[in-house]
């Protein structure tokens, strides 16, 4: 008798489960089904204009699904310093990229399901792409898809069956081929949801759902995984760790945010940016794939198309050049002492570069620049003399920039300082013909007049050589011109394969450092270990790479922004409405007989006399008051810089392509 009560039991228990789960899977979803196994964005279709996908979201997004490191870059003191940067501002403010995510939010807050989007896809992974509305990145349709656990499959099947009330919220709910679809209420937007297995996609676009379907059905055919533009870029990529990968169709943003500024601005009051607009224009971009690898630091590769109809000659010989070597890379670090802040090295055709800075020059400058020309090469113009430059020297060039932390020369021969801050740098050529490099030297030397050159005796010809340990010698041409040393200096010596380099700097102590750190007596950048792991692990051929370490020329940048805050100072007294302000102070207190702007020539000296005195401590009072304000302001572009340790970029361009790879080490926090 037990024994039928203990199988009618089990048998009873059995079809009850098999009724539980037939209603569990009816009501809700198979709680035996697998998960979709490929990627995300292989449910994308591959004509979107922007795709955004992370993995790891509960590490690294708040529930208002922002970056959790955004909070820490805003909690860190020089994160502070480059958010309220006014150029990060308006470039945060311009993408809109705010006002997009908070659109999403919003219309995923209104879904009639009391959790946080992360909740909904459990934080796992998740995807947004569409398309960029017009005239507004706001307006633009949007699909995100994210990995649900069963609180999100749940609740997606529990809003599609009908079983949460919408009506008291004003929401109706649609069914449709592959979802449903809810509108009205506080939704601002009709939205569109579905699932695949443990993917949810809630959409403003119904097309993006039906793409992610027809998708799953081809097993990922022309998603925009499989595409060449994301395949392309990921090839060969260290992918290990938390990615976040990005794709823009700049073409589309751009007509999306409407009329923006050239960068480079070829027009900039600027001299930098005038020049590099010669060679680079981001309007050039078409679209732009980037991998950002939250693992020991900050990796970004970045991959561009470019719209090769809109190069200028000058570009696509720029961009035709071959990059560097490593071991070229590796040579040039070789010179740099470790302590250096600021390393480059590029490959740029000489003749099109000289021309593009002598072009972003002033008038005036590039007029005193043709007087040596005439007065001392005979020429008409420029323009010889530039091709006899480009001539002496080949396409590299390289710059190192460190701390100017040498002590002041009081010999009576030392070139005439003038006591303004700068960092000491040198600029390495390559000399690719040695006579007609000569050539130039001889004439400077022959008329040094003719190029400022004078030392700080009257009787000296302010041109000098010293030797330095190793035998390496350095000429000093003394001028007034050159801020902060007054003089410069150049060496010649052999690199590795015998190449020959060239170099000029604003310190002949450099000079002397450099020459001995090539050849092993200091230890060189080339050794830093952070460096050359990067170097060799970084693209196979750049044209570009530059490196910054902000702590090694914390001291020289401060003491040069401190400085030009205390010279511009001045520059921030309108004195249009001061003076007058203070000239009729002036007569009311002491020359209440006289009328302003026509004061008698009896006190017309003594109203002058008292008026400066006026003005003069105005501007004392100012200064007082302002300065270390303004020194603030002044200092805060490098307080920003100095939320990095270490940074390498590194770029290579062809006619069709640009690429970019970047590795930083961030310590927010102070960690």
């Amino acid at each position: 008798m037990k024994s039928r009560v203990l199988r009618y039991t089990v048998t009873g228990l059995f079809f009850l489960g098999l009724g539980m789960l037939w209603a569990f899977s009816y009501f809700f979803f198979n709680p035996f089904e697998g998960r979709f196994s490929g990627r995300l964005s292989m449910l994308v279709p591959r004509d979107v204009d922007f795709v955004v996908a992370k993995t790891n979201l509960a590490a690294d997004l708040t529930p208002d699904l922002r970056l959790e490191v955004a909070d820490e870059i805003e909690a860190d003191p020089h994160g502070q310093a480059l958010l309220e940067m006014p150029a990060v501002r308006e470039l945060l403010d311009g993408l809109e990229l705010d006002a997009l995510r908070e659109e999403i939010e919003a219309s995923l807050s209104q879904l009639p399901i009391d959790v946080n989007p992360l909740d909904v896809f459990g934080g796992s992974e998740l995807a947004v792409a569409g398309r960029f509305g017009k005239g507004s990145l706001a307006e633009s349709d949007w699909a995100v898809y994210g990995r649900a656990d069963w609180l999100g499959k749940i609740g997606m099947e529990a809003v599609g069956k009908g079983l949460v009330p919408l009506e008291d919220q004003g929401i109706s709910l649609t069914d449709e081929e592959d979802g449903y679809a809810l509108s009205g209420g506080p939704l601002q937007r009709t939205l569109h949801v579905t699932r695949l297995l443990d993917v949810v996609i809630v959409s403003t676009d119904p097309e993006l759902i039906s793409a992610a379907h027809a998708l799953d059905q081809a097993r990922g055919q022309d998603s925009f995984f499989f595409s060449a533009k994301f395949q392309n870029h990921a090839a060969g990529l260290d992918r290990e760790g938390d990615v976040l990968d990005v794709y823009v169709d700049q073409v589309a943003l751009r007509a999306a945010q409407g009329p923006v500024d050239t960068w480079p601005d070829p027009s900039s009051p600027d001299v930098l940016p005038r020049f590099l607009s010669r060679f680079i224009q981001l309007a050039n971009l078409r679209e732009s794939v980037s991998s950002v690898v939250f693992s020991n630091g900050v990796r970004i590769d970045a991959t561009g198309a470019v719209s090769t109809e809109n190069l200028s000659a000058v570009e696509k010989k720029f961009y035709r050049l071959r990059g560097f070597e490593k071991a070229k890379v590796l040579d040039y670090a070789k010179m740099a002492p470790q302590d250096t802040g600021i390393f480059a090295c590029a490959r740029i055709p000489m003749n099109d570069a000289l021309h593009a800075f002598v072009d972003s020059l002033e008038p005036a400058v590039r007029e005193g620049l043709a007087d040596p020309a005439r007065d001392v090469f005979g020429y008409q113009d420029l323009d010889p003399l530039l091709g006899d430059i480009s001539t002496s020297f080949g396409d590299d060039i390289a710059l190192f920039l460190r701390n100017h932390d040498y002590p002041a020369d009081n010999d009576p021969d030392a070139p005439p300082a003038d006591g303004t801050k700068v960092t000491a740098w040198a600029l390495v050529l390559t000399i690719d013909d040695q006579d007609a490099l000569d050539g130039l030297r001889e004439h400077v030397r022959s008329n040094p007049g003719a190029f400022g050159i004078q030392g700080r005796n009257p009787n000296s010809g302010g041109i000098f050589t010293n030797e330095v340990a190793g035998g390496g010698v350095v000429y000093e041409y003394h001028t007034p011109f050159i801020p902060g040393t007054g003089h410069l200096a150049t060496l010649e010596m052999f690199g590795s394969g015998r190449v020959k380099y060239f170099l000029i700097s604003n310190s002949h102590e450099l000079l002397g450092q450099v020459f001995t750190t090539y050849r092993g007596q200091r230890p060189p950048l080339s050794e830093d270990g952070w460096f050359q792991s990067q170097v060799n692990t970084g693209l196979s051929s750049p044209d570009v790479v530059f490196w910054l370490r902000p702590g090694a020329i914390d001291a020289s940048m401060r003491a040069i922004a401190e400085q030009n805050a205390e010279l511009d100072i001045g520059l921030a007294i309108n004195w249009s409405v001061e003076r007058p302000r203070i000239e009729k102070k002036v007569l009311k207190e002491s020359f209440p007989g006289e009328q302003y702007g026509n004061v008698s020539a009896a006190n017309r000296d003594a109203f002058e006399l008292m008026v400066q005195e006026e003005i003069d401590a105005f501007e004392r009072r100012f200064v007082q008051e302002h300065l270390g304000s303004m020194r603030r302001d002044y200092v805060r572009p490098w307080d920003a810089l100095e939320i990095i340790s270490n940074l390498l970029v590194e770029l290579s361009l062809d006619p069709k392509t640009i690429q970019l790879h970047a590795r930083a080490i961030v310590p927010l926090g102070g960690s």
